[in-house]
């Protein structure tokens, strides 16, 4: 009785925060159920005890009834039993009784063992070592039928259970459990676990703490374990959705503006990938036609080298052309110095000829033809001052000339010499060039990919974080309804013999298995 009485202050403990509280008023009657299951080993039922706890403040009450072996728990009370309502007369305000029931547990029980990869029953596992896998399974059997938005849906009743399992340490080593907790003090070991049947089918949720089973693994040796104790209640945890649910419309707006963000976030990349195609197309077309302008400055800058080239010829037949002037201005000037004497001669000849001639026809012919050719030499002599006098005109032309071709042949090769800088740079520009459209290819590539991956950022980001976030506001609102609708049947889950118009009850069922020693 002592480790009986222990074990359930544990159980109390653990299971305290999901225990009912109530708030009596001077007129209330209220009556506590207790329901007592005593199961075997595997979990079978064998017996089921109910004591009732009735605080009232009347003389005189009937309450309903479906127990049997009914009997009182205390001195001086009047107590009658009429088919199926007990009547109490007494002065006390607490009063208490217990009887016996043959109804089913809300909740079945089902443990199972397994001794080295073989099933084995309980009664054969006493003094027995090796590695033990133990399941201690939960069923809900209360089933109810709630309406959530016009449809009707089959859901179990919440019930919650809270396991305590003492080990001693002689008989088991290693320990795990799937769910819950185990305290050592030395010399037992005590798992403590909370088990929700049906819950994680009727919230429709897969979370790790939600279970309808525990499952047990050990190193057991010369095998004993003592009794497993089980608090169970129907109860859902107090939640006051609707202050978050209000919450939602906000939500709701700001959802929106997010989704109108996205929108346009991909709007902006587009127009970016756009732009920036655009702009790469103009650029295209610029160096498109700067290399044809490279082509044509290629060919003007060799030109430019082919004149120099050809100024230089120029220079060398100028610089003949000059000696050859030169030549004649000094040729014509001798000639003119030297035809005084060439006049002078050809007049002593005439006057020797003059006194040889006969004096006839012939010799009068040929005088006068000396004297025709002596006043052409006159004219000759004219004609070659006026020769003398352009050659030595020419000749300071010419000179004239050879300067300025020389500056020319000058400005030419400096001319030259820039378009030969110019050709050699050509291949760097045409490079910087080809780089930058490169340049350019990766940048549109670039925005390109920025763009894709901002469309996709919208679709598969925003836009699928915008519909989950939708669908868990509509999930939600479905728990909401579906909390509100379990917590009417929970409210009105409060016995589990006898209903009682009027009456303040509660019920909480304590389960016990035998012990295998």
């Amino acid at each position: 009785m002592k480790k009986f009485i222990s074990t359930l202050l544990i159980v109390v403990l653990v299971f305290s925060s999901v225990l009912p509280v109530f708030a009596t008023e001077s007129d209330e009657i209220i009556k506590e159920e207790t329901v007592y299951g005593i199961l075997d080993a595997d979990g079978h039922v064998k017996n089921v005890i109910v004591t009732e706890h009735i605080q009232k403040h009347e003389e005189s009450i009937v309450l309903n009834h479906t127990m049997d072996d009914v009997e009182l728990l205390m001195d001086h009370v009047d107590f009658t039993i009429n088919q199926d309502t007990y009547t109490f007369a007494s002065k006390e305000n607490d009063l208490y009784y217990r009887g016996t029931t043959t109804k089913a547990l809300p909740i079945e029980t089902t443990i199972s063992y397994v001794l080295d990869g073989e099933e084995i029953q309980s009664s054969e596992l006493l003094n027995k070592t090796g590695h033990l896998v133990m399941t201690i399974h939960q069923t809900n059997h209360v089933k109810r039928s709630i309406v959530i938005d016009n449809e009707t849906k089959d859901v179990y009743l919440p019930f919650e259970t809270a396991l305590v399992l003492p080990m001693d340490n002689h008989h088991f080593e290693n320990v795990t459990a799937s769910t819950g907790k185990i305290m050592d003090d030395g010399k037992m070991k005590v798992l403590t676990a909370v088990l929700t049947p049906g819950l994680k089918e009727t919230l429709d949720l897969d979370v790790e703490y939600l279970n309808d089973e525990v499952i047990i693994e050990a190193d057991v040796t010369d095998f004993k374990m003592g009794n497993i104790y089980m608090t169970t209640i129907c109860k859902l945890p107090d939640i006051d959705l609707s202050e978050y649910v209000a919450d939602f419309g906000d939500i709701d707006s700001k959802i929106n503006a997010f989704q109108s963000a996205g929108v346009q976030l991909d709007n902006g990349g587009k127009a970016l990938k756009q732009g920036v195609m655009t702009y790469f197309g103009k650029q295209t077309e610029a160096f498109n036609g700067f290399d044809a302008f490279l082509v044509n400055n290629e060919k003007v800058l060799n030109g430019i080298i082919g004149y120099k080239q050809g100024l230089q010829a120029f220079n060398e037949g100028l610089k003949l052309y000059t000696t050859g002037v030169l030549q004649l201005a000094e040729g014509l000037s001798q000639l003119q110095s030297q035809f005084p004497e060439l006049v002078k001669g050809f007049t002593a000849l005439q006057s020797s000829l003059t006194l040889i001639l006969p004096d006839n026809q012939q010799g009068q012919a040929l005088s006068a033809g000396l004297n025709s050719l002596l006043e052409n030499l006159n004219g000759v002599n004219v004609a070659l001052d006026a020769l003398n006098v352009g050659g030595q005109q020419l000749k300071a032309q010419t000179e004239n000339l050879n300067a300025g071709s020389a500056q020319l042949l000058q400005g030419g090769e400096q001319l030259a010499a820039g378009a030969k800088q110019l050709l050699d740079k050509q291949p760097v520009i045409k490079g910087a060039t080809t780089q930058l459209s490169t340049a350019g290819n990766d940048l549109i590539n670039g925005v390109a990919d920025l763009s894709q991956g901002i469309s996709s950022f919208n679709e598969d980001g925003i836009n699928k974080m915008v519909t989950e976030l939708n669908e868990a506001i509509i999930r939600v609102d479905a728990f909401k309804a579906l909390y509100d609708a379990l917590k009417s049947e929970v409210d009105n889950y409060d016995q589990f013999v006898g209903d009682n118009q009027g009456i303040n009850e509660s019920v909480l069922f304590i389960l016990k298995t035998d012990s295998i020693q």
